[in-house]
């Protein structure tokens, strides 16, 4: 039974209990975008906030000023922010971060707090009397030592209201831990590989059961990083300090990427991926995945050109095949040179097929590596000085999302000229 935010709506038949758990509001938004401290920092800028919430009458009630766009679902709020068709998006860390992970919207961070704080406990239908009274007397024997254990277990990490200089060694100190553990950690699953097949399902299990844990303290980190980096709460005087946090929040992202790539595998190997059987626009799913990478290629003065014809609807995960597209876009972006080109075009074959073709003008792979970079930990360059930062398994993922959905990719490549990745769907996923 979830727990609920008390409001006028809700009282009419509802009876609520005393709140059980208490969570701070904070500011969500895309990495590496502006940083938004406070409320005031988004007068003018438009937020996804779901209808009904009682935050979002909040904020409609105590700031005019900003633009609220009305969602059905706190999933639907966090993929326009990872977009970018809105600005930010304000809840709760332990909330947020479950979808973020689930979703796999590895572009978002906490930039800043609200003020706001959400008392939460059970709604009971008032017609239903003795469950109240059940309720009642089941939390009333509950001992205030066990009710913090309980909320430090499900809210997680706060923020603090004050920055103090301390806080930049915690930092420094916890996201050392957490590189550490995945230094050795990602040794082991190199050799993991090498051993037997339950081995290798039992680290899978394990690694997609950690997702929380991992993700909720990491995003924190980046997200406190930021707002330090630019003054919230205080400027940093000490140019030390700055360096140190650029180096935590650089790091961060970095490891933001392997989590992801780590858990994404692990969840496909592990049996944990559910196919959805969604129909949707391929066109839109190929423009959604283009939005998250193209400040990278903005960054390089990559051109990226993308041309549908016709219209294709398809059957399956579109949370997948937008994960499928995003990594095959950042690769071409990652290996192809200043000034370079991307295009996608999608084309239907005379046997009701779907090809898919994402071309780069790049640095290429050598032919007698086209098999090995689809493996997992592998890259394209044997040489690991032309490597760019990764674990090399993006492409795995790439081929088992598109395994899963029936299809099959296929690589081809020039040294020096570019690669061409091929993706095709089968006839039983196109929508006639």
């Amino acid at each position: 039974m979830p727990v609920l935010t008390e409001t006028e709506e809700r009282k009419e038949f509802l009876a609520f209990t005393d709140s059980i758990i208490n969570v701070s509001q904070m500011i969500f938004t895309r990495q590496g975008g502006e940083i938004y401290g406070n409320f005031d920092a988004l007068n003018g800028k438009r937020i996804a906030q779901v209808r009904g919430f009682d935050v979002t009458s909040k904020i409609e009630s105590d700031y005019p000023e900003i633009e609220i766009i009305k969602v059905n679902s706190i999933p639907e709020a966090l993929r326009l922010v990872s977009t970018g068709e809105v600005d930010a998006t304000v809840g709760s860390i332990p909330v947020s971060n479950y979808y973020i992970t689930d979703q796999t919207l590895s572009n978002i961070t906490i930039v800043g707090e609200t003020g706001y704080q959400s008392e939460n406990g059970f709604g009971i239908r008032k017609d239903l009397s003795l469950l109240q009274s059940a309720f009642h007397k089941a939390l009333n024997s509950i001992t205030t030592e066990k009710k913090t254990v309980i909320s430090r277990t499900w809210v997680g990490l706060t923020a603090q209201s004050e920055i103090d200089y301390i806080i930049v060694w915690q930092i420094v100190f916890a996201s050392g831990l957490v590189i550490l553990f995945f230094v050795v950690w990602n040794s082991k699953l190199k050799e993991a590989q090498q051993k037997a097949d339950a081995a290798n399902m039992a680290k899978s299990v394990f690694l997609a059961n950690m997702s929380h844990e991992i993700r909720t303290p990491l995003n924190a980190i980046m997200g406190f990083s930021d707002a330090m980096l630019v003054g919230i709460g205080g400027e940093l005087t000490n140019p030390k300090h700055k360096e140190y946090l650029n180096d935590i929040k650089n790091s961060g992202e970095h490891l933001t990427t392997v989590i992801n790539d780590i858990l994404d595998l692990s969840k496909i190997e592990s049996g944990k991926w559910v196919l959805k059987g969604d129909q949707f626009s391929l066109n839109d799913c190929i423009n959604d995945a283009i939005k998250m990478v193209l400040p990278k290629a903005k960054e390089k003065n990559i051109e990226v050109y993308y041309k549908i014809d016709p219209v294709i609807n398809i059957k399956g995960d579109q949370h997948g095949m937008t994960r499928v597209f995003m990594n095959l876009f950042t690769n071409a972006i990652k290996f192809t040179n200043e000034g370079g080109t991307v295009k996608c075009q999608v084309t239907e074959k005379e046997n009701g097929n779907i090809e898919i073709d994402i071309i780069d003008n790049g640095i290429g792979i050598p032919e007698d590596r086209l098999d090995d970079v689809l493996k997992p930990f592998e890259q394209s360059q044997s040489n690991h000085e032309l490597n760019e930062e990764g674990t090399g398994l993006g492409l795995a993922i790439v081929k088992n999302l598109v395994e899963l959905h029936e299809g099959s990719l296929k690589l081809s490549s020039k040294v020096k000229m570019g690669t061409t990745a091929t993706i095709t769907l089968p006839e039983n996923r196109v929508i006639a």
